[in-house]
């Protein structure tokens, strides 16, 4: 059984998932914004392939970056405190450049495109924005294998929309679960889940 935590702790990737529509069942991000995995559930994701693809592509990238005469924070940790309150919002892009007034955050991809990506990015954007770079002008790029996809600024609601959906991951009150078909994405063993689907 999971561990329940002092305090909300969400990570960007469940958040993310949430907020682009990825994760239908909000229960699963709520359940792990407030308690600690023990026990993960398996499934046939290749997670030791998808960790060697990704070093891989991250490390070309940073040589690279070097190469050019950069010098790339590499998987640097972000955490935010929510003003007022005891959440607390982490992630960790893949590589950050700051060069004067600009700073550019990349996220390596080795799968399919998708929205959910794109969220992730800004969310570090936004993150960024509120800590150590709040005077710089931030820009965001999804990298994968074949193409990029740069995001110059946040949409006009992204705070709206970033307050509503941290309040869902936050709040005491669990928001009902969906099992289904996204079940097997999902890290939630049948311990905390019994209602999960396989």
């Amino acid at each position: 059984m999971a561990n329940p935590r002092k305090s909300p702790y969400i990570w960007v990737t469940w958040l993310a998932k949430v907020m682009s529509g990825d994760a239908t069942c909000h229960w699963q991000g709520w359940f792990q914004s407030h308690n600690q995995l023990t026990e993960k559930q398996s499934g046939d994701f290749d997670s030791a392939g998808w960790v060697m693809s990704h070093t891989k592509m991250l490390t070309e990238f940073k040589d690279k970056l070097i190469e050019e005469g950069y010098i790339p924070l590499i998987e640097q940790s972000i955490n935010y405190k929510i003003p007022n309150s005891n959440i607390e919002i982490a992630g960790k892009p893949d590589c950050v450049i700051e060069e004067g007034d600009d700073v550019t955050i990349y996220d390596c991809k080795t799968g399919k495109e998708s929205p959910t990506h794109q969220v992730q990015v800004m969310l570090y954007m936004y993150l960024l924005s509120k800590n150590k770079f709040s005077e710089k002008q931030i820009k965001g790029i999804v990298m994968y294998k074949d193409k990029e996809i740069e995001i110059l600024d946040l949409p006009e609601d992204f705070e709206e929309n970033f307050n509503f959906f941290v309040n869902i991951l936050s709040s005491l009150k669990s928001p009902m679960k969906n099992p289904g078909s996204s079940c097997r994405f999902c890290s939630i063993t049948k311990n905390d889940c019994p209602e999960r689907e396989d």
